[in-house]
């Protein structure tokens, strides 16, 4: 395809075998077969500067982008037909979109609002995929998978990122003079469905053949042909536009340098001026005595500027001449030429006149040296010539490279100074150490490289592009073994020992050492067979499942939750807990939420039926700490400190002293109490004729029992027998002899005994005793 101004970006139709593409310098978007024998312009009316298109011929439409004073993302048919604007506001530039085919949407890149966004194949559900910062931007973009590739208008770098617009950008070469386009090729990326166009020669070989659907299409003409309409062929379309009826109005307003005449609502004319020039009839021009010193003038387009808004202008100056408008003097010379040449401008280029035997475009080459690798010859002070070695090169004459024995399976070169290697088929790594054969073939297959990529020759009963699809289908470490026939080749599974099945997929045990029992589970022979005899609740060839009828309730529930199993069955048993208990199991106590107020401390109570106890902080009472304590004086610390110390340093002492008094107080109380009720008795004298005589005198109405009995008549004393008293209280009174006398003798005393007599109703007793009438004479 030839005769071409400024073509933009080209898209492939694969189901129709047609080529498409814009071309900005005419306006237009084209398409031509793959031989380009055929050729027809669809679209050439109502474009400002196309820029990109994408095709999507399963669905019959093309895509393409508009970078003019309106900038807009437009869509139509195939053939040119059904167009219509899809995005015309947010959008600045749009230079590059794609299209995601499995999920329906259009994405675009627009470098002056710095972001990538997407809509559907309508126009509707717009999203930002990714807004960028004002160093990187995006300019051309492709679609595959889960990922975005594109190109940077800054960076001039190839970058994926992820099409939702996660995480950040990975950069995949960086350092490119330009990168005007990128295209992902891959051959499940497309997907193929039939077309009336390829299977049925449609249009014969002299139409372009375009599908509405699976089968339906029509015809277009090709430009390059004279069409006839021939018998064999059906009539073509020539997709032109229509022109004006004399119904519409015409703008009759003229438009200079370039302008377009439209009409507005109220079909008035007004004139559509480019960006270079300005008026009501676009007389103006912008760029007048703009630029100095014979600059160029230009609209800078790629400025983020409205669309109601002019660009800016910018000066493309002279090599003499710097400066926004070409005001200053260029010194581009200074420094240019090495070893003494002096630089001279010719048609607008640097040149370098050398001395002695220096040479070259900027006098870096010396005679009696040659430095290699574009290394520069030198001066050093001492006088004498040396190399000074770009980067990546060293040596007396530049003559290494890092490069050298770098790469071990690949071509190096020097990429900033550093060595970037090549990499031949079947080999990876920063070196090309890593040989992809080694892991690439599975099953034994053999690796062999081509030209651009490994392949691998598979052994029988295997295939796939790594061997990886068994055509047996072998389990557990069976062969495959294939058996030649008369229709190629039948292939079977050869099991190993205890395995059978078409497949090799059934097992055969032959002892309690071939299985193992799960869950407790134990292993018994029956009949030659070993099995698995299993604790309750567990079933299955190895006790491995859960018996449906297991309870599964038992000892599920804590804390006295009540247990339910699923309406479905599927699933653990559900709790319902009591009050104070959370959790699916009721593990949880509750009884502590919100329950002591004023940031208190909580302990849960041991029994469910009992609250928790809260511990209150200073200034807080009551069972959940919910009552202020009142507000006392306030006191000093110092004198409430002073206080309890001298509580505690006087108040114990004399309690202590108090307690003591009291015990000593009680204990004298009771000696002499008991001393004072005790009656005065006599001891038996040592002599064993002495009789035990009690006092009357002191003790009146206690007399003992058998001392009465001694008094009674009944007793009898011997005269003879000697029989003795003493009183020493009397004996220290009286004189030996006389306290007898004078004791014994008196008035007489009535003596009550126990028994009820009284000494005067037994006179007869008592004269019995002696003379003296007194019952101790």
């Amino acid at each position: 395809v030839d005769h071409l101004i400024e073509p933009k970006s080209i898209s492939v139709d694969w189901i129709n075998h047609h080529v498409y593409w814009v071309d900005a310098g005419l306006d237009a978007i084209s398409l031509a077969s793959f031989d380009g024998a055929l050729q027809q312009t669809v679209i050439s009316t109502n474009l400002d500067q196309p820029n990109d298109i994408a095709l999507d011929p399963e669905d019959g439409y093309m895509f393409w982008t508009d970078c003019g004073v309106y900038a807009k993302i437009e869509r139509a048919q195939l053939d040119g037909s059904e167009r219509q604007i899809i995005v015309e506001k947010n959008i600045i530039w749009p230079t590059g979109i794609a299209i995601d085919h499995p999920a329906k949407r259009v994405y675009w890149a627009d470098p002056k609002a710095s972001r990538i966004e997407s809509v559907n194949l309508d126009g509707r559900h717009r999203h930002i995929i990714k807004a960028f910062s004002s160093v990187e931007k995006p300019y051309k973009i492709d679609v595959f998978e889960d990922y975005i590739y594109m190109t940077t208008t800054t960076s001039n770098a190839v970058a994926r990122m992820d099409k939702f617009g996660h995480g950040n950008l990975t950069y995949l070469i960086r350092g490119l003079n330009k990168a005007n386009d990128i295209v992902l090729v891959q051959e499940n990326r497309q997907s193929n469905f039939t077309s009336p166009c390829v299977t049925d020669n449609f249009c014969g070989i002299d139409a372009l053949c375009i599908a509405k659907n699976q089968t339906y299409a029509i015809c277009l003409c090709s430009e390059t042909v004279d069409q006839s309409n021939g018998d064999e062929n059906p009539e073509c379309i020539v997709p032109v536009p229509k022109p004006s009826s004399s119904s519409e109005p015409f703008c009759r307003l003229t438009c200079f340098n370039g302008g377009t005449c439209s009409l507005d609502e109220n079909n008035e004319p007004s004139c559509s001026c480019k960006p270079e020039y300005d008026g009501s009839q676009c007389e103006i021009s912008r760029c007048a005595d703009f630029c100095k010193n014979k600059g160029i003038c230009y609209a800078d387009m790629s400025k983020n500027n409205a669309h109601y808004l002019k660009p800016d202008l910018k000066c493309n100056c002279p090599p003499l001449w710097t400066g926004e408008r070409c005001e200053s003097p260029s010194r581009r010379c200074d420094g240019f030429c090495y070893n003494g040449g002096i630089c001279y401008y010719e048609k607008g280029e640097r040149l370098c006149s050398c001395p002695g035997e220096f040479s070259g475009s900027r006098c870096e080459k010396c005679s009696s040296i040659n430095c290699q690798n574009d290394g520069m010859c030198r001066v050093e002070a001492s006088g004498n010539l040396s190399c000074a070695c770009m980067a990546g090169f060293h040596g007396t004459f530049c003559e290494l490279s890092k490069c050298d024995g770098f790469c071990q399976h690949g071509k190096c070169t020097i990429t900033n100074g550093l060595p970037l290697c090549i990499c031949e088929p079947g080999y990876s790594g920063k070196m090309c150490e890593q040989d992809l054969c080694n892991i690439h073939c599975l099953n034994g297959g053999t690796c062999k490289r081509g030209v651009k990529k490994t392949t691998c020759i598979c052994p029988r009963g295997f295939q796939g592009r790594r061997c990886e699809q068994d055509r047996c289908g072998c389990l557990n470490g069976a062969t495959c073994v294939s058996t030649k026939t008369e229709n190629g080749f039948d292939y079977a599974c050869h099991c190993p020992a205890k395995y059978s099945g078409t497949h090799c997929e059934t097992f055969n045990p032959s002892s309690c050492d071939d299985i193992v029992c799960k869950n407790g589970g134990t292993c018994q022979m029956s009949k030659g067979i070993p099995i698995c005899s299993c604790l309750s609740r567990w079933v299955g060839p190895l006790c491995e499942m859960l018996s449906d009828n297991w309870n599964k309730c038992l000892g599920y529930c804590l804390h006295g939750g009540v247990c339910t199993l699923p309406p479905n069955g599927v699933g653990p048993p559900l709790c319902t807990c009591p009050r104070g208990r959370a959790g699916k199991r009721c593990e949880i106590s509750t009884s502590c939420n919100n329950f002591c107020f004023n940031h208190a401390t909580c302990v849960p109570a041991l029994n469910n039926d009992e609250k928790p106890t809260c511990f209150c902080p200073e200034g807080f009472v009551g069972l959940r700490c919910e009552t202020r304590q009142p507000v006392t004086l306030p006191k000093s610390k110092e004198s409430s400190a002073f206080t309890a110390e001298m509580v505690a340093a006087i108040g114990i002492p004399v309690c202590t002293v108090l307690l003591l008094l009291l015990l000593i107080s009680f204990a004298v109380v009771i000696y002499f109490r008991r001393k004072r009720g005790l009656p005065f008795m006599h001891v038996r004298m040592q002599d064993s004729a002495n009789v035990e005589i009690n006092n009357p005198m002191y003790l009146k109405e206690d007399f003992d029992y058998e001392a009465s009995e001694a008094l009674n008549g009944s007793v009898s004393q011997e005269t003879d027998e000697a029989t003795n008293f003493t009183n020493p209280v009397y004996d220290s009174l009286y004189p030996v002899g006389e306290e007898k006398k004078g004791l014994l003798q008196g008035d007489a005393v009535s003596v009550e005994f126990r028994d009820g007599r009284v000494n005067g109703s037994s006179k007869a007793a008592l004269n019995s005793l002696g003379d003296g009438g007194h019952p101790l004479a």
